[in-house]
């Protein structure tokens, strides 16, 4: 996988301006182009005149195109109307992903209609996915397309039970990923998980 970093400078009359920005544009934007896979916006500390937007792909090609991309272009040169600028862009070989810090994993199974398989995964791509991974303790998530049994599957890492059940318990995510979805988008199940990489599960066997 790659990542693909920008910084955001600004003022500090438009700091909500710049998490706007980024929630509202840069991501959602990153996420409706192929081979995206995660992003997250990030506040040096101590500092309030920059932001990091940092998005991974699945591979260097996919984070070329969307850096080289028509709409990333014009996404860049409307950033002065929030009185921001981009002061720079690089793209990252990452190594691995670190599930160490997650302590639990919710497997999740939904059924679809097959004619909304295509909608529900374009859903996921452009948002879905952003939704999940930008809540308190996420580790990652991944979504699957189980054509055959008309599913949609949910995978998530989180840090711990409690992250996940403030998240799946929230306003937030009952307006923004549950209904979104629709009605006849239906549980069949979720499993709690421990994973085995966990540092949690490793502190435990000692």
């Amino acid at each position: 996988m790659f990542s693909l970093y920008f910084e955001i400078t600004f003022t500090e009359s438009h700091d909500s301006s710049a998490l706007r920005f980024c929630d509202d544009l840069a991501l959602p934007l990153a996420a409706a182009h192929t081979g995206f896979v995660s992003g997250l916006v990030l506040k040096p500390v101590g500092s309030t005149r920059a932001l990091r937007l940092l998005t991974v792909w699945n591979d260097q090609a996919a984070a070329e195109s969307f850096q080289t991309s028509a709409s990333f272009q014009e996404l860049a040169s409307s950033m002065a109307g929030f009185g921001l600028a981009l002061a720079g862009d690089e793209i990252h070989d990452v190594h691995r992903w670190d599930f160490a810090q997650a302590g639990e994993v919710r497997y999740i199974r939904t059924s679809v209609p097959p004619e909304r398989l295509d909608e529900v995964a374009l859903f996921w791509q452009q948002r879905g996915r952003h939704v999940i991974e930008s809540a308190t303790g996420c580790v990652r998530a991944q979504g699957f397309i189980d054509r055959e049994a008309s599913e949609f599957v949910l995978v998530i890492w989180w840090q711990s039970a409690e992250d996940a059940e403030a998240f799946r318990l929230s306003d937030y995510h009952e307006r923004e990923f549950v209904e979104p979805l629709g009605e006849d988008v239906v549980r069949l199940n979720r499993t709690h998980l421990e994973p085995l990489e966990s540092r949690k599960f490793a502190d435990s066997r000692r």
